[in-house]
């Protein structure tokens, strides 16, 4: 049985979506792993540097593997996917820094690093996968933050 256009891309859209979420819980497993490390590192030194530092690290980490995955020759199916964790990280990592700040200055900021990822996808002429998977994190960063989840 061979798929139609359309069944292939909602198929696409669901490997983003779930693999997506599956990096992301890693992610999370990593950031566990590196605060622990740091904890160790910096035990005299206070437990916010070492959360602070873990959290920077993280996202360092996830930002400068997308260079190699956008070069691998993953289907884009993957790499859409992959695109979804530093940007999720990125706007955890927002919240987490503007926490108790205005709305309004959460959702300004997590709508830059958006246009930004945006921005870039334009420039690189990507197909409409990667524009799915921005969309997908950024409805699901807002929603995480208007509904006041805890992550």
């Amino acid at each position: 049985m061979k798929l139609k256009e359309w069944q292939k891309n909602i198929l696409l859209a669901a490997i983003v979506i779930v693999v997506g979420f599956a990096l992301f819980l890693m992610a999370f497993l990593l950031l566990a792993l590196i605060t622990r490390v740091a904890l160790v590192l910096f035990t005299g030194e206070g437990e916010s540097k070492a959360h602070g530092l873990s959290r920077a690290a993280l996202l360092v980490l996830t930002v400068l593997h997308l260079p190699f995955v956008f070069r691998s020759k993953l289907p884009d199916s993957l790499k859409a996917a992959y695109l979804t964790l530093p940007l999720m990280v990125a706007l955890v990592m927002l919240g987490i820094a503007l926490y108790g700040r205005p709305l309004w200055m959460v959702l300004v900021s997590g709508c830059a690093v958006i246009a930004a990822a945006l921005a870039y996808l334009v420039a690189r002429k990507k197909p409409w996968l990667y524009y799915s998977a921005v969309g997908y994190v950024a409805a699901l960063a807002l929603y995480v933050r208007l509904t006041g989840m805890q992550i």
